[in-house]
């Protein structure tokens, strides 16, 4: 390994962006720059964690029928993470038209949906039910 030293850092840098990274975790205490790289490899793996965490939808097929409202938050969910993002906007007006109820097109009317949040907020309102969300569909 000793000649890898004498390259230029940017090429070394560059040489160990494309090793395995088990290699790298092997190197990562003979070179500064290994270790640089090796860092920005764990920061990577860090965000990449919380984000499958954060986005993580464990589907639980429920036996009792008396638990609609969890069912409800889990359907919720669902179309929030995976519903496609040029659509999604537009989704409660289309549940609001499709289910001919007025009493949520003034909400969308009191409450401009312009977020995701704002999505989640109108799917969770009491008055959308599991039943309306999947008769409308996607």
């Amino acid at each position: 390994m000793s000649y890898l030293f004498n390259l230029p850092d940017e090429l070394l840098e560059e040489i160990y962006k494309h090793l395995p990274f088990q290699t790298l975790a092997e190197l990562h205490g003979m070179d500064s720059i290994a270790e640089d790289v090796y860092q920005k490899h764990l920061r990577s793996i860090g965000i990449i964690q919380r984000a499958v965490k954060q986005h993580r939808i464990v589907w639980v097929d429920y036996e009792e029928e008396t638990d609609w409202e969890r069912r409800k938050k889990m359907l919720v969910r669902l179309y929030i993470a995976t519903y496609p993002e040029k659509h999604l906007y537009g989704y409660p007006i289309f549940l609001a038209e499709k289910m001919r109820r007025p009493d949520l097109q003034e909400w969308i009317e009191k409450n401009p949906i312009k977020t995701r949040r704002d999505v989640q907020n109108f799917l969770s309102l009491e008055g959308v039910s599991e039943y309306d969300i999947t008769y409308a569909g996607w």
